[in-house]
């Protein structure tokens, strides 16, 4: 390959790489990623407002509004299922293609190859699997801002400060996290320059462009934060840390691990870039030295797991953690080892598609009932397991949203609690419209041995425990039942079956999917 220029080779790794995980996506009906029935559902809200006066819009003009955009700007043309499916594959392919070239501008040619060797798992990453799909295609878009920045500070010119502050603009809009990220690197490389001179050099080299994206990312997190928990949203901020124990765990199970062990082989080259970045530790780019690298993993540690009802606020340092370490692949390793990492990308490959595949079917059991259920109806979705084969995410957390984009259901996933969100309620939520009241309740309820273990550790006698659980389900039912035109069950125990109020007509049953209707008209 040597006649190859090098950014030729860098594209035709970053097409191998896509490649190797994007083959699913021409076998499955949607995606089975955790969050994105969820956003699907939001969007069809926002196409049809007429019909939800409990939603409003937020207007397109804020971060983390990629995916929503897209999918209103794409859907008249190829369906919301099949944008949704196009902006998939343009997430995997600018982390496929961005990539490559990232390390080729770092480390040259030679280490672009072997970092390609553990790259792998970095393009259907945790958070592609999650659903988080504008983070994802932020991550990317953070990487070209760093070599943007590193152009523009090796040799300034008005047309590069542009193209970076543009850049700068783009990942904010797609998720402001990974710019908020890449200013702290940029502070923590201009900090650790020695004396004010050097100091002030490398910030003038490097903060002018991104004065415009760091003032949109100023005015996002001061609009999070104020909405965050709002009393029209039914919930109340929370912030929540995580354990060391689960930090160092989720350093790999956060960004490098799939769906269940048949992607366990990301291990592999989880430990590859542990040794490269022990043993290349200072032969780093300035932008990605020990200082900036530090400072990254003391953020991770100290920052919480959930933030102003923010999940996975402090995962969201780890993908750029693991990037410090790919930009620091030597430029040749032992031939075993490309070996055994070429073939742990294999058996990923393999094995993250014959995951999505199984995925994709249960999502298609849960929503084979589609058909059943009327235009318009309101439906208490009983989902009493979001999760089946998965052992990383919640495949089917918000699967109930399909009914949301094929019927106008209501909705009860599409995240309406703050005002940095696509749409934010107009009233609070009745119970049955209320996804966190009643996944918690269902985490209890789900039956009998759960609940009376639940609370016998309350210190409730056992033998009182029959007629505290058939309370308990009948107070469910009081509250709800006057709302709802049909029921959805998913997964349920037979004992939560059995307290389904009189009144309700099976109008579909198949597997592990009921649909009960109580005889309303929507």
């Amino acid at each position: 390959m040597s006649a190859w220029s090098d950014r030729r080779l860098a594209t035709l790794v970053g097409v191998v790489l896509l490649a190797g995980v994007a083959w699913p996506l021409a076998f499955v009906a949607v995606p089975p990623y955790q969050d994105l029935p969820g956003h699907l559902a939001a969007v069809s809200v926002l196409q049809h407002l007429d019909r939800y006066p409990e939603y409003a819009a937020t207007g397109p003009w804020k971060t983390g509004a990629a995916f929503t955009s897209f999918c209103l700007a794409a859907s008249p043309l190829i369906g919301l299922v099949g944008a949704a499916k196009v902006f998939v594959l343009f997430v995997l392919s600018a982390g496929a293609l961005v990539l490559p070239r990232f390390v080729l501008h770092f480390g040259g040619r030679r280490r672009m190859l072997v970092a390609s060797f553990a790259a792998w798992p970095m393009v259907h990453n945790w958070f592609v699997a999650m659903g988080m799909l504008d983070f994802a295609l932020a991550v990317p878009c953070a990487l070209a801002l760093v070599v943007l920045l590193d152009r523009y500070r090796a040799s300034p010119s008005p047309a590069r400060a542009v193209a970076a502050a543009a850049m700068a603009v783009a990942t904010w809009y797609a998720h402001a996290f990974p710019l908020l990220v890449v200013g702290l690197v940029v502070l923590a490389h201009v900090a650790s320059r020695g004396g004010l001179r050097a100091a002030g050099r490398q910030a003038r080299a490097l903060v002018p462009p991104l004065v415009p994206a760091g003032l949109l990312v100023a005015w996002s997190v001061v609009r999070h934060v104020t909405t965050a928990g709002a009393a029209v949203a039914g919930s109340t901020e929370r912030t929540e840390y995580s354990s060391l124990g689960w930090q160092v765990y989720d350093l790999w199970a956060h960004w490098l691990y799939g769906f269940t062990p048949l992607s366990a082989s990301t291990l592999v080259a989880a430990g590859a870039l542990a040794v490269w970045t022990v043993r290349r530790w200072r032969r780093a780019p300035v932008l990605l030295g020990p200082w900036p690298t530090l400072v990254l993993l003391a953020a991770y540690l100290a920052c919480p797991s959930v933030a102003f009802d923010w999940g996975y606020a402090g995962s969201r340092f780890v993908p750029f953690l693991w990037l410090a370490a790919l930009v620091r692949a030597p430029a040749r390793v032992p031939r075993g080892v490309v070996a055994a990492l070429g073939l742990s990308a294999v058996a990923y490959w393999v094995g993250n598609g014959i995951d999505v595949l199984r995925l994709d079917r249960e999502m298609r059991e849960l929503a084979a009932g589609v058909d059943a259920v009327p235009d318009g109806a309101r439906v208490a979705f009983l989902v009493f397991s979001t999760r089946l084969t998965s052992r990383n995410t919640w495949s089917l957390a918000t699967a109930a949203g399909l009914y949301a984009v094929e019927r106008h259901t209501n909705a009860p996933n599409v995240w309406a609690n703050t005002a940095s969100q696509a749409l934010v309620r107009t009233r609070p939520p009745e119970r049955w419209e209320d996804s966190v009241a009643q996944r918690r309740f269902l985490d209890v309820a789900r039956d009998r041995r759960t609940f009376c273990e639940a609370r016998a550790s309350e210190g409730l006698d056992p033998a009182l425990c029959e007629a505290a659980w058939k309370r308990e389900w009948a107070a469910y039912w009081a509250d709800v039942r006057p709302h709802v035109t049909h029921v959805l069950l998913w997964d349920p125990g037979d004992d939560a079956r059995a307290e389904l109020p009189p009144g309700f007509v099976p109008v579909f049953h198949r597997g592990r999917l009921w649909i009960e209707s109580s005889g309303q008209e929507p």
